[in-house]
């Protein structure tokens, strides 16, 4: 089992609540709910997310999905940056936020030309529907004998 106080690939950002190393999918959210909940006044408990029946355990997982999928289009240090940028901003979904987010992505990039996450190589995307069968696979036996 791994320290949670050792910074691993994936457990990369430290959270602002627990001191933990996390995702980067968490340690958006948190700092997303933190805003929140300052804004309401409401003080958090230690690992929220975990208490069965707490509000803000549903809200966390509900945001959690929305940091999901803006991290599919853009990089997690560009998210971040955004979020300091807009310390107002409690959801990735607000127009200016996504603008500002879509800036740093390319401010980003400009500085290293070789990460770009929205390139995919279709090469390496797999159909995984067509490889389950017997037929599917007997045509992807046949695809790489002809290459």
């Amino acid at each position: 089992m791994r320290n949670r106080k050792q910074q691993t690939e994936k457990m990369s950002y430290k959270s602002p609540s627990t001191g933990d190393f996390v995702t980067g999918y968490q340690y958006i959210t948190e700092i997303l709910i933190k805003r929140e909940a300052d804004r309401e006044k409401v003080i958090l408990p230690q690992r929220y997310w975990n208490i069965k029946g707490n509000p803000w355990a549903k809200k966390f997982s509900l945001r959690i999905i929305d940091v999901c999928k803006i991290c599919e289009k853009y990089s997690f240090q560009a998210v971040v940056k955004a979020l300091e940028k807009e310390q107002w901003a409690f959801s990735l979904k607000s127009k200016q936020v996504l603008q500002t987010i879509q800036e740093e992505q390319k401010r980003l990039d400009s500085l290293n030309p070789t990460f770009n996450q929205n390139v995919e190589d279709p090469n390496l995307i797999i159909n995984k529907s067509k490889n389950r069968s017997l037929l599917g696979k007997i045509k992807n036996v046949d695809k790489k004998t002809d290459n």
